[in-house]
């Protein structure tokens, strides 16, 4: 049914679901029927003309051929609009009244970042991101270091808005945006003076040059197409402002292999970090980042690696498992984000060296792209 353009019927959750795998998957919906005439479906083409269906209208006859997908939790009613539905000329229609029966119809990558998008899922989130003491103190800083005082800022993919509680307390104009309106309820209703937004990161609705900043935290790495994100986030961005963003690069872990002494660092050099047998997928290279630099008119203003004891693969390939658990119980699962001394003995080294360091010192850096300015016009 997925495989040419459908209409999706019911705008709420499913509908949701069902809109951003399909937008995924290189297959967007036309348009969908919904009874809120501010329906936040991350779809790319919405025509307005069908926004709630007028089976009277003339124009739906040229639809009749398309699929309906009916995305809505009620049986009954389910079965009362696919009846609608067909006495009107519809024939190919597919009923969804569960977010199980829509993620079925996708792959494992579908599945699992679209299982983002449901309250099951936030309550999951807000459970097990309570503590955020070593990113205050540590992560989040680099994200205002080339910040300008008052600045309008976005935040892609902000989920409960932890980064973007952070900027709003730090006095920044803060705008939230996530294709996830569940997850972003709990950002309401513990900052309820943060705006926010519904929506799809690779279109997002808003004007070229509309923030001084854009930001994003745990978001790009989850996409092997990073740079069209980037490149969308450039375009709200305003000239001479910054796209702040964290990601892993290739080099790090390549390094890290020649220094364990799994291959020789002549041939890291020689192939310009050429990426094989690493679960990190879709970490990005010095090189592609550049290239992707020159062909979308920003330049690489800073990147800023960090936590060096608890993302780097130098320190988890020479040491044991022992001493890995060790690591993970004292600094990455509970007890160091509620140690105040131990994160402010850290944050001296993470502050004034770590982040100084090259970027491919630790697994996982804040790049900060600087958008250029429009070049001038030529006088006529």
């Amino acid at each position: 049914m997925f495989d040419r353009q459908c209409i999706i019927y019911g705008g709420g959750q499913l509908g949701a679901i069902l809109a951003a795998c399909l937008n995924e998957n290189g297959c967007a919906p036309l348009f969908a029927w919904d009874k809120e005439a501010n329906s936040n479906l991350p779809i790319k083409d919405f025509l307005s003309d069908v926004r709630f269906p007028d089976f009277n209208h003339d124009a739906i006859a040229k639809y009749l051929n398309y699929p309906v997908a009916i995305c809505i939790l009620n049986l009954q009613i389910c079965a009362e609009i696919e009846e609608l539905l067909r006495s009107v000329g519809f024939k190919n229609i597919k009923k969804f009244s569960t977010r199980g029966e829509i993620l079925g119809q996708f792959d494992r990558k579908s599945k699992s970042m679209f299982s983002w998008i449901n309250k099951d899922a936030a309550k999951e989130y807000e459970a097990s991101t309570k503590d955020v003491l070593w990113s205050e103190s540590v992560v989040f800083p680099l994200y205002t270091r080339y910040l300008e005082p008052n600045s309008k800022v976005l935040d892609v993919g902000a989920g409960q808005g932890r980064l973007s509680s952070y900027l709003s307390k730090s006095g920044f104009n803060v705008m939230a945006f996530d294709i996830s309106r569940e997850q972003l309820q709990y950002l309401q209703k513990k900052h309820p003076e943060i705006d926010f937004k519904v929506g799809d990161a690779k279109k997002l609705p808003f004007e070229d040059n509309s923030f001084d900043a854009v930001t994003s935290q745990w978001f790009m790495e989850h996409f092997t197409n990073w740079s069209e994100f980037c490149s969308e986030q450039l375009r709200v961005c305003k000239p001479g402002g910054i796209v702040a963003f964290d990601f892993s690069f290739r080099e790090h872990y390549l390094y890290a292999q020649a220094a364990l002494g799994v291959q020789n660092i002549e041939h890291i050099l020689q192939d310009g970090a050429v990426y094989r047998g690493n679960k990190r997928n879709n970490a990005t290279t010095y090189k592609e980042l550049s290239e992707f630099c020159s062909n979308n008119n920003c330049t690489i203003k800073a990147i800023m690696p960090h936590s060096f004891f608890v993302l780097n693969q130098f320190i988890e390939g020479s040491i044991s498992r022992e001493e890995i658990s060790i690591l993970n119980e004292y600094i990455q699962q509970g007890p160091l984000e509620k140690n105040t001394d131990i994160v402010n003995i850290l944050k001296v080294y993470e502050n004034n060296i770590i982040s100084k360091l090259p970027y491919w010192f630790t697994r996982i850096c804040i790049i900060v792209l600087k958008k250029n300015n429009e070049p001038a016009r030529p006088k006529l």
